[in-house]
């Protein structure tokens, strides 16, 4: 929308943050950040479309978040002192002071594109911080594409010039890290993990098959979404183990006296990420400039156990086997439940069809080596040919040794 006053776009309220691209850089100077903003807005004026008369695109120098108020966004508040739940203007001097630990440089770049006829605007917003060597994208991911393509070619251009020494990539989570993190709350339920960040629960799960994988039985992705959940659920380990890979995970995050509702969206296919951040309690009734000082130093804090994670040996990235063991346990325990749960599913079906019941072979949960390793050889191969018997006959499932 745009205020009809003076033309100006108004942002609209918004409860969640999509940050649709994350740019680790190196030797991103304050200096060079200005730079960055300047030369785009210089270069991509918010100005009339010339192929749509009905639209105005481009970067704004101005950062509106809603009528006639333009947003501080001069520096990030990241210690103790700024994370106490109430708004941080009331603890964040309104100048930005460079030899001050307690701030870090923020600039900001906010591309618009405006439908003239219907009076509507979408805003993607870049956020640039120096001492985090990061950049954040947050906008609609339909609408990113140009203003991160023009960002992207900027940072090319700085990279190639040799002076500079600036190089920079984008940060895509891996599908394993997600896994690690599952793991993570599994070691330590008090969901630490570090000093200012807390995992404490799960919310939403989902699962999808690599496009390298067979074709076969199992779905393409299985979704679950549970409040609460401290752990994986049956259905997501039966994907797991059936070669899905972990593609979503929604958690609530505690940094430092913030909670937070953040959503990892990995797209396999096009190895790349998306993350989500939502919260009800810490940024909902907080203004836009607000949920973003809340949000950057918390992702911040996020990446930096994910560039950890990345630099463990392969075999540290993964879980341990007394996890993995764990999960066949937990999905043989469900699965057991789930049986009981069928009979008597069964019996009220047939009870609608006014029929008798017919019966079904039982089903029993064998385990074949505790049980055969005490006995001769002969007897144990021929316990093994009666296993396998009832086995293919579907009376028997069979086990391994826990």
């Amino acid at each position: 929308m745009t205020d009809k006053d003076n033309n100006t776009p108004k942002r609209p309220e918004q409860l969640t943050l999509y940050f649709t691209k994350i740019i680790k850089t190196k030797n991103l100077s304050e200096k060079l950040s200005s730079k960055l903003v300047a030369d785009l807005e210089s270069e991509e004026l918010y100005k009339p479309d010339e192929d749509n008369i009905n639209q105005k695109n481009g970067f704004y120098d101005k950062f509106i978040y809603k009528k006639s108020v333009q947003s501080d966004f001069s520096f990030l508040g990241i210690e103790n002192e700024f994370w106490t739940g109430k708004p941080q203007d009331f603890k964040i001097s309104k100048n930005y002071e460079s030899g001050n630990e307690n701030h870090a440089k923020l600039d900001k770049l906010c591309y618009i594109k405006t439908n003239i006829a219907d009076d509507k605007s979408i805003f993607v917003d870049i956020f640039l911080v120096p001492s985090f060597d990061l950049i954040f994208v947050c906008g609609a991911e339909s609408h990113s594409k140009k203003p991160i393509k023009l960002l992207e070619n900027k940072l090319n251009i700085y990279k190639k010039d040799k002076k500079l020494a600036f190089d920079w990539e984008t940060i895509n989570i891996n599908p394993s890290f997600l896994l690690w993190l599952v793991y993570k709350k599994k070691l330590n339920p008090s969901g630490n993990i570090n000093e200012n960040l807390k995992l404490q629960d799960f919310k939403k799960f989902e699962t999808e098959k690599p496009e390298d994988e067979d074709e076969d039985n199992v779905s393409e992705n299985i979704l679950t979404v549970d409040n609460n959940r401290k752990d994986l659920s049956f259905p997501i380990i039966y994907g797991i183990i059936n070669k899905l890979i972990i593609s979503e995970l929604k958690g609530k995050f505690i940094y430092r006296k913030a909670r937070f509702t953040i959503g990892f969206k990995v797209d396999i296919k096009k190895d790349e990420s998306l993350i989500r951040i939502h919260s009800a309690n810490s940024i909902r009734k907080k203004d836009y400039s607000q949920k973003i000082k809340l949000s950057l130093p918390f992702l911040n804090n996020l990446l930096i156990e994910y560039f950890k994670w990345n630099k463990l040996k392969s075999s540290e990235k993964i879980p341990d086997i007394t996890f993995i063991d764990e999960l066949k346990d937990k999905l043989f325990d469900e699965y057991s439940n789930t049986i009981y749960n069928f009979i008597g599913y069964r019996e009220n079906h047939c009870k609608k069809l006014e029929e008798k019941c017919p019966k079904i072979p039982p089903i029993y949960l064998f385990d074949n080596n505790c049980v055969t390793e005490e006995y001769p050889e002969k007897v144990k191969k021929k316990i093994e040919e009666n296993i396998k018997y009832l086995v293919d006959k579907n009376v028997l499932l069979s086990l391994q040794n826990k």
